[in-house]
């Protein structure tokens, strides 16, 4: 590790950089720790002030440009205390639920995310852990990171948050159970349009969507889902989508990099049908389970006993 990068760099850059490592702290600590009381909210109120000061001080900072001086980073800070000031609202309204979902996503996106792109190639922090005779291999990682199309990243965080919010349970509207399978809709369409409509890439389509309906069916035992008197549906917290939303953002990040290096290898029929298949698979299953889950219609064997039996 070599400092001297960060200590040569703008007083703007310095803060920045200090204030995001120690709400990096604080903000695990809070998440981690027991919720409610004075320690608590003491804790609470440094990291929104470290928050805002990460915030501000990005307004200085230049290093990405994408639209002239600005890029995605500059409106993320512009969005955060936003966010933030909806999360005290919500606290102070006693509204926890709200309250701890904002400041999650808050923690996770403005501040894990967003640092993610800091150890970027040619960014003072790669600079401070990597050139200080870190292996090549690393570095060549970084590199070939660096070269990914932007649009990519916040795809994978839309992917996480979609995922990530399955994993515990939670009442919600139908329409919200409808995103993900939208979104592999999207990405399973996508995957069509690149490979031309070809024989390779509609039989991949059909495999994939096939099993995953099939394992849709399996996946559902026990479950004792359903749709509630005002509307809205019950859901068990689950692994899967967030396992899904994982293996089509890795197949499709590595199809575009064998485009890249080899185009050869990502024609081929059994490369597209690969690719295809990982997409139909999750649209099936996550459409059969969306369905099934609203009360759209039901399959005998998705939920056990009567279908869809509203709560007393």
């Amino acid at each position: 590790m070599n400092l001297e990068p960060l200590l040569n760099a703008s007083p703007a850059i310095q803060i920045h950089t200090y204030s995001a490592i120690a709400a990096f702290v604080f903000g695990g600590a809070i998440l981690w720790r027991r919720k409610g009381g004075k320690t608590h909210r003491a804790l609470g109120r440094i990291w929104v002030a470290l928050m805002l000061v990460v915030c501000l001080t990005a307004f200085f900072i230049h290093q990405i440009r994408v639209w002239g001086e600005w890029s995605p980073i500059h409106l993320l800070a512009a969005i955060t205390p936003l966010a933030l000031a909806r999360a005290v609202w919500a606290a102070r309204n006693g509204n926890i639920v709200m309250h701890r979902r904002v400041m999650r996503t808050v923690y996770l996106g403005a501040l894990v995310l967003a640092g993610l792109f800091t150890f970027l190639p040619g960014r003072i922090l790669y600079k401070v852990v990597f050139e200080a005779g870190w292996p090549a291999p690393l570095r060549a990682v970084a590199l070939f990171i660096a070269g990914t199309p932007i649009w990519v990243w916040p795809l994978l965080a839309a992917l996480l948050w979609l995922g990530i919010s399955r994993l515990r349970e939670q009442t919600v509207s139908p329409a919200r159970v409808l995103i993900l399978p939208a979104v592999f809709a999207v990405l399973a369409t996508i995957s069509l349009v690149g490979a031309g409509f070809g024989v390779s890439a509609l039989a991949g389509l059909f495999a994939g969507a096939l099993s995953g309906y099939l394992a849709a069916g399996a996946h559902a035992a026990g479950d004792s889902l359903c749709l509630r008197d005002d509307g809205l549906v019950r859901l068990r917290g689950e692994a899967m989508p967030l396992v899904l939303s994982l293996v089509v953002f890795l197949t499709r990040y590595v199809a575009g990099a064998i485009q890249a290096v080899a185009p050869q290898i990502a024609t081929m029929p059994v490369t597209i049908a690969a690719v295809t298949a990982v997409s139909g698979f999750a649209l099936a299953f996550t459409v059969r389970r969306a369905l099934t889950q609203t009360g759209v219609f039901a399959f005998q064997s998705d939920i056990p006993g009567p279908r869809f039996g509203r709560p007393a």
